[in-house]
């Protein structure tokens, strides 16, 4: 009988049942953001997170190509909203690992306050607690 691959194993929850959020935040490395709203673009994002004050400590790097990512952004803004959402989600299982929302006029005024948001998520388990 041949061995079965990983295509042929059916996916279940047993596979990610021991999976811990905090260490896949931890040990993630690449990151592909994608909008699913056409109000804030992946490059505007991708700036204001370059100007965060911890973002180059948390090495972090984002790329283009979504295969090479260990976790993944997805940003939106619900039709006839000025609710600016995003998601962060592990890429091999899928498991949500933050999201935060702003409410803002525009995209470009939101990206403030996600980046604000996805770098406090990613700095309560990458960076050590500020010093007393």
């Amino acid at each position: 009988m041949p061995a079965k691959t990983a295509l042929d194993v059916p996916q279940s929850s047993a596979a990610i049942v021991d999976s811990d959020p905090k260490r896949m935040l931890k040990d993630g490395k690449t990151i592909y953001i994608h909008s699913k709203t056409a109000f804030l673009t992946v490059d505007t994002l991708d700036r204001t997170l370059a100007l965060q004050k911890d973002w180059l400590r948390l090495g972090l790097t984002i790329v283009q190509d979504q295969r090479v990512a260990d976790l993944l952004i997805e940003l939106d803004r619900p039709l006839f909203t000025y609710v600016h959402t995003f998601i962060i989600v592990d890429k091999r299982t899928s498991v949500v690992l933050g999201s935060g929302k702003v409410t803002a006029f525009d995209g470009t005024i939101a990206s403030g306050g996600l980046a604000k948001d996805i770098v406090k998520i990613f700095a309560a388990v990458r960076l050590p607690p500020p010093s007393k």
